[in-house]
């Protein structure tokens, strides 16, 4: 018998950010410069990347037009989207021709502090200003990140189809 979480049976979304991915890179070019094979460190990237491209196409064999995200930064409960594969999944799910409609209530609650760069305008451009606007422009929802309780009934009262890329029910 293992004495295993549920929740390692449920891996949540793509992980992403600025410091998680520089470190493993960098793990892995300090393992191959000591001649260290190390498969298992060496797999994490390559993993995640697959991780993230199955989420995109499970989001496009939706087959609906209006996608809306929930989560934009790289992780719950930060105003931090640099480099988040939820940026990845917009951007792919942009190239396939979906009108992709972003909620992130941590964001919004501090987007006047948010960087002006071209990612953080395109961001700020879609990101609606409340969660009822938002279910009323979309036809499906992702979820990327675990929404609180209250959130996560009102999104399921809305009736959308949810795809739950968080792992978080």
């Amino acid at each position: 018998k293992l004495n295993a979480s549920p929740a390692y049976l449920r891996p949540g979304f793509a992980f992403g950010g600025y410091c998680l991915p520089k470190d493993t890179r960098a793990l892995n070019v300090c393992a191959g410069d000591l001649g260290l094979d190390l498969p298992l460190l060496a797999s994490i990237l390559p993993s995640n990347d697959f991780h993230l491209r199955r989420a995109i196409d499970a989001v496009s064999d939706l087959g609906l037009k209006r996608i809306g995200v929930y989560g934009i930064s790289f992780k719950g409960g930060t105003d931090d989207f640099r480099q988040s594969p939820a940026l990845t999944l917009v951007n792919e799910l942009d190239h396939r021709g979906m009108e992709v409609r972003l909620f992130d209530p941590t964001i919004i609650a501090v987007q006047q502090n948010s960087p002006s760069d071209a990612v953080a305008e395109n961001v700020l451009n879609r990101l609606s200003p409340s969660l009822d606007v938002w279910l009323s422009t979309i036809d499906a929802i992702a979820l990327t990140q675990t929404a609180p309780p209250e959130t996560m009934s009102r999104i399921r009262a809305s009736g959308l189809p949810i795809l739950d890329l968080a792992g978080s029910s």
